[in-house]
């Protein structure tokens, strides 16, 4: 029964009505036409899915056409379509390059899915050296084809990355025993004690009932006895990062630029010997400020000739 079913789900999926979509112009020899589905089209991309309920010119022609704006996309949707029917697609196309501008088409199509594997991709690509002319493209279609968020951030928006202090742990009001180990070389017995993050783990054999956090409601087992106990983790960073103005340090960025300058940052020492890189630095100022925000580790250079 349980074959036949998922026999019958893989067969509906051919099930719906079907739509031309042509991309590229028409008097391109690379012009694609694909004949699909549009239940697998509207699925996957929020793009498409408004197109057919607005029900305009391309339902009633049941054709759609991606003209000037997607000349320099025809391989990624390929990888677009090859994707709505297999949630994969190949990569021995140039794959950096390839990846680089998957990621681009999908954010334009909104397709959210895709957007996620093709930057999975284009991480594991650019984690080998790029050529000189491969590097400069993936760069220049990331940073010409996403942008950052524009909200500003907010003290919520960055207590994942907050680094909280480290104080020693309060004692318990009442501890449960800590077994003593085997004495150390000079005979004292040994108390394997550990320190105890400011708002994180408590110290091994310490216990304490569960309790309501005071700002947020929630419940939450208190890791310690002092005051910072009437409130859970997560509000304990909010005011940490309101109190210290650690989201005013800090700046958004998406998810393609960020893997982009930090796999760029790990080759720089042979990245920077190529005169076309070090223009592309003066030219795209969002991608030499990611880049001095990742973490650089590269010897002295010996290029800089001071006259």
């Amino acid at each position: 029964m349980a074959a036949n079913t998922k026999h019958h789900s893989f067969a509906s999926n051919f099930h719906s009505d079907i739509i031309r979509v042509i991309v590229g112009r028409e008097t391109d020899p690379n012009q694609r036409k694909y004949n699909l589905h549009v239940d697998k089209l509207t699925s996957a991309s929020e793009y498409f899915a408004g197109l057919i309920r607005f029900n305009g010119q391309e339902v009633a022609t049941k054709t759609i056409r991606l003209k000037d704006d997607f000349d320099e996309f025809l391989h990624a949707f390929d990888a677009f379509v090859e994707f709505i029917y297999t949630k994969n697609y190949e990569d021995t196309y140039t794959t950096a390059t390839l990846a680089a501008n998957v990621v681009v088409l999908s954010q334009r199509l909104m397709a959210a899915e895709l957007t996620e594997v093709a930057i999975l991709k284009l991480g594991n690509a650019l984690s080998i050296k790029q050529s000189q002319d491969d590097i400069v493209a993936v760069i220049r279609t990331i940073y010409s084809g996403t942008h950052r968020p524009y909200a500003d951030l907010t003290p919520v928006d960055v207590t994942v990355v907050v680094q909280l202090p480290l104080r020693a742990a309060p004692q318990p009001t009442n501890p449960a025993p800590v077994q003593q180990q085997q004495s150390n070389m000079f005979g004292a017995p040994q108390n394997y004690g550990h320190p105890q993050n400011m708002f994180g783990s408590a110290r091994p054999g310490s216990y304490y009932p569960e309790t309501q956090c005071l700002v947020c409601g929630a419940r939450f087992q208190p890791e310690s006895s002092s005051p910072s106990s009437t409130e859970c983790l997560s509000c304990q960073k909010v005011k940490y990062a309101e109190e210290t103005g650690f989201h005013k340090r800090c700046y958004r960025n998406c998810k393609a630029r960020k893997i982009v300058a930090t796999c760029v940052a790990y080759f720089l020492a042979e990245y920077r010997q190529s005169p076309v890189f070090r223009e592309l630095l003066r030219e795209i100022g969002d991608f030499t400020e990611d880049l001095i925000m990742a973490s650089i580790n590269v010897p002295d250079s010996a290029m800089v000739v001071v006259s």
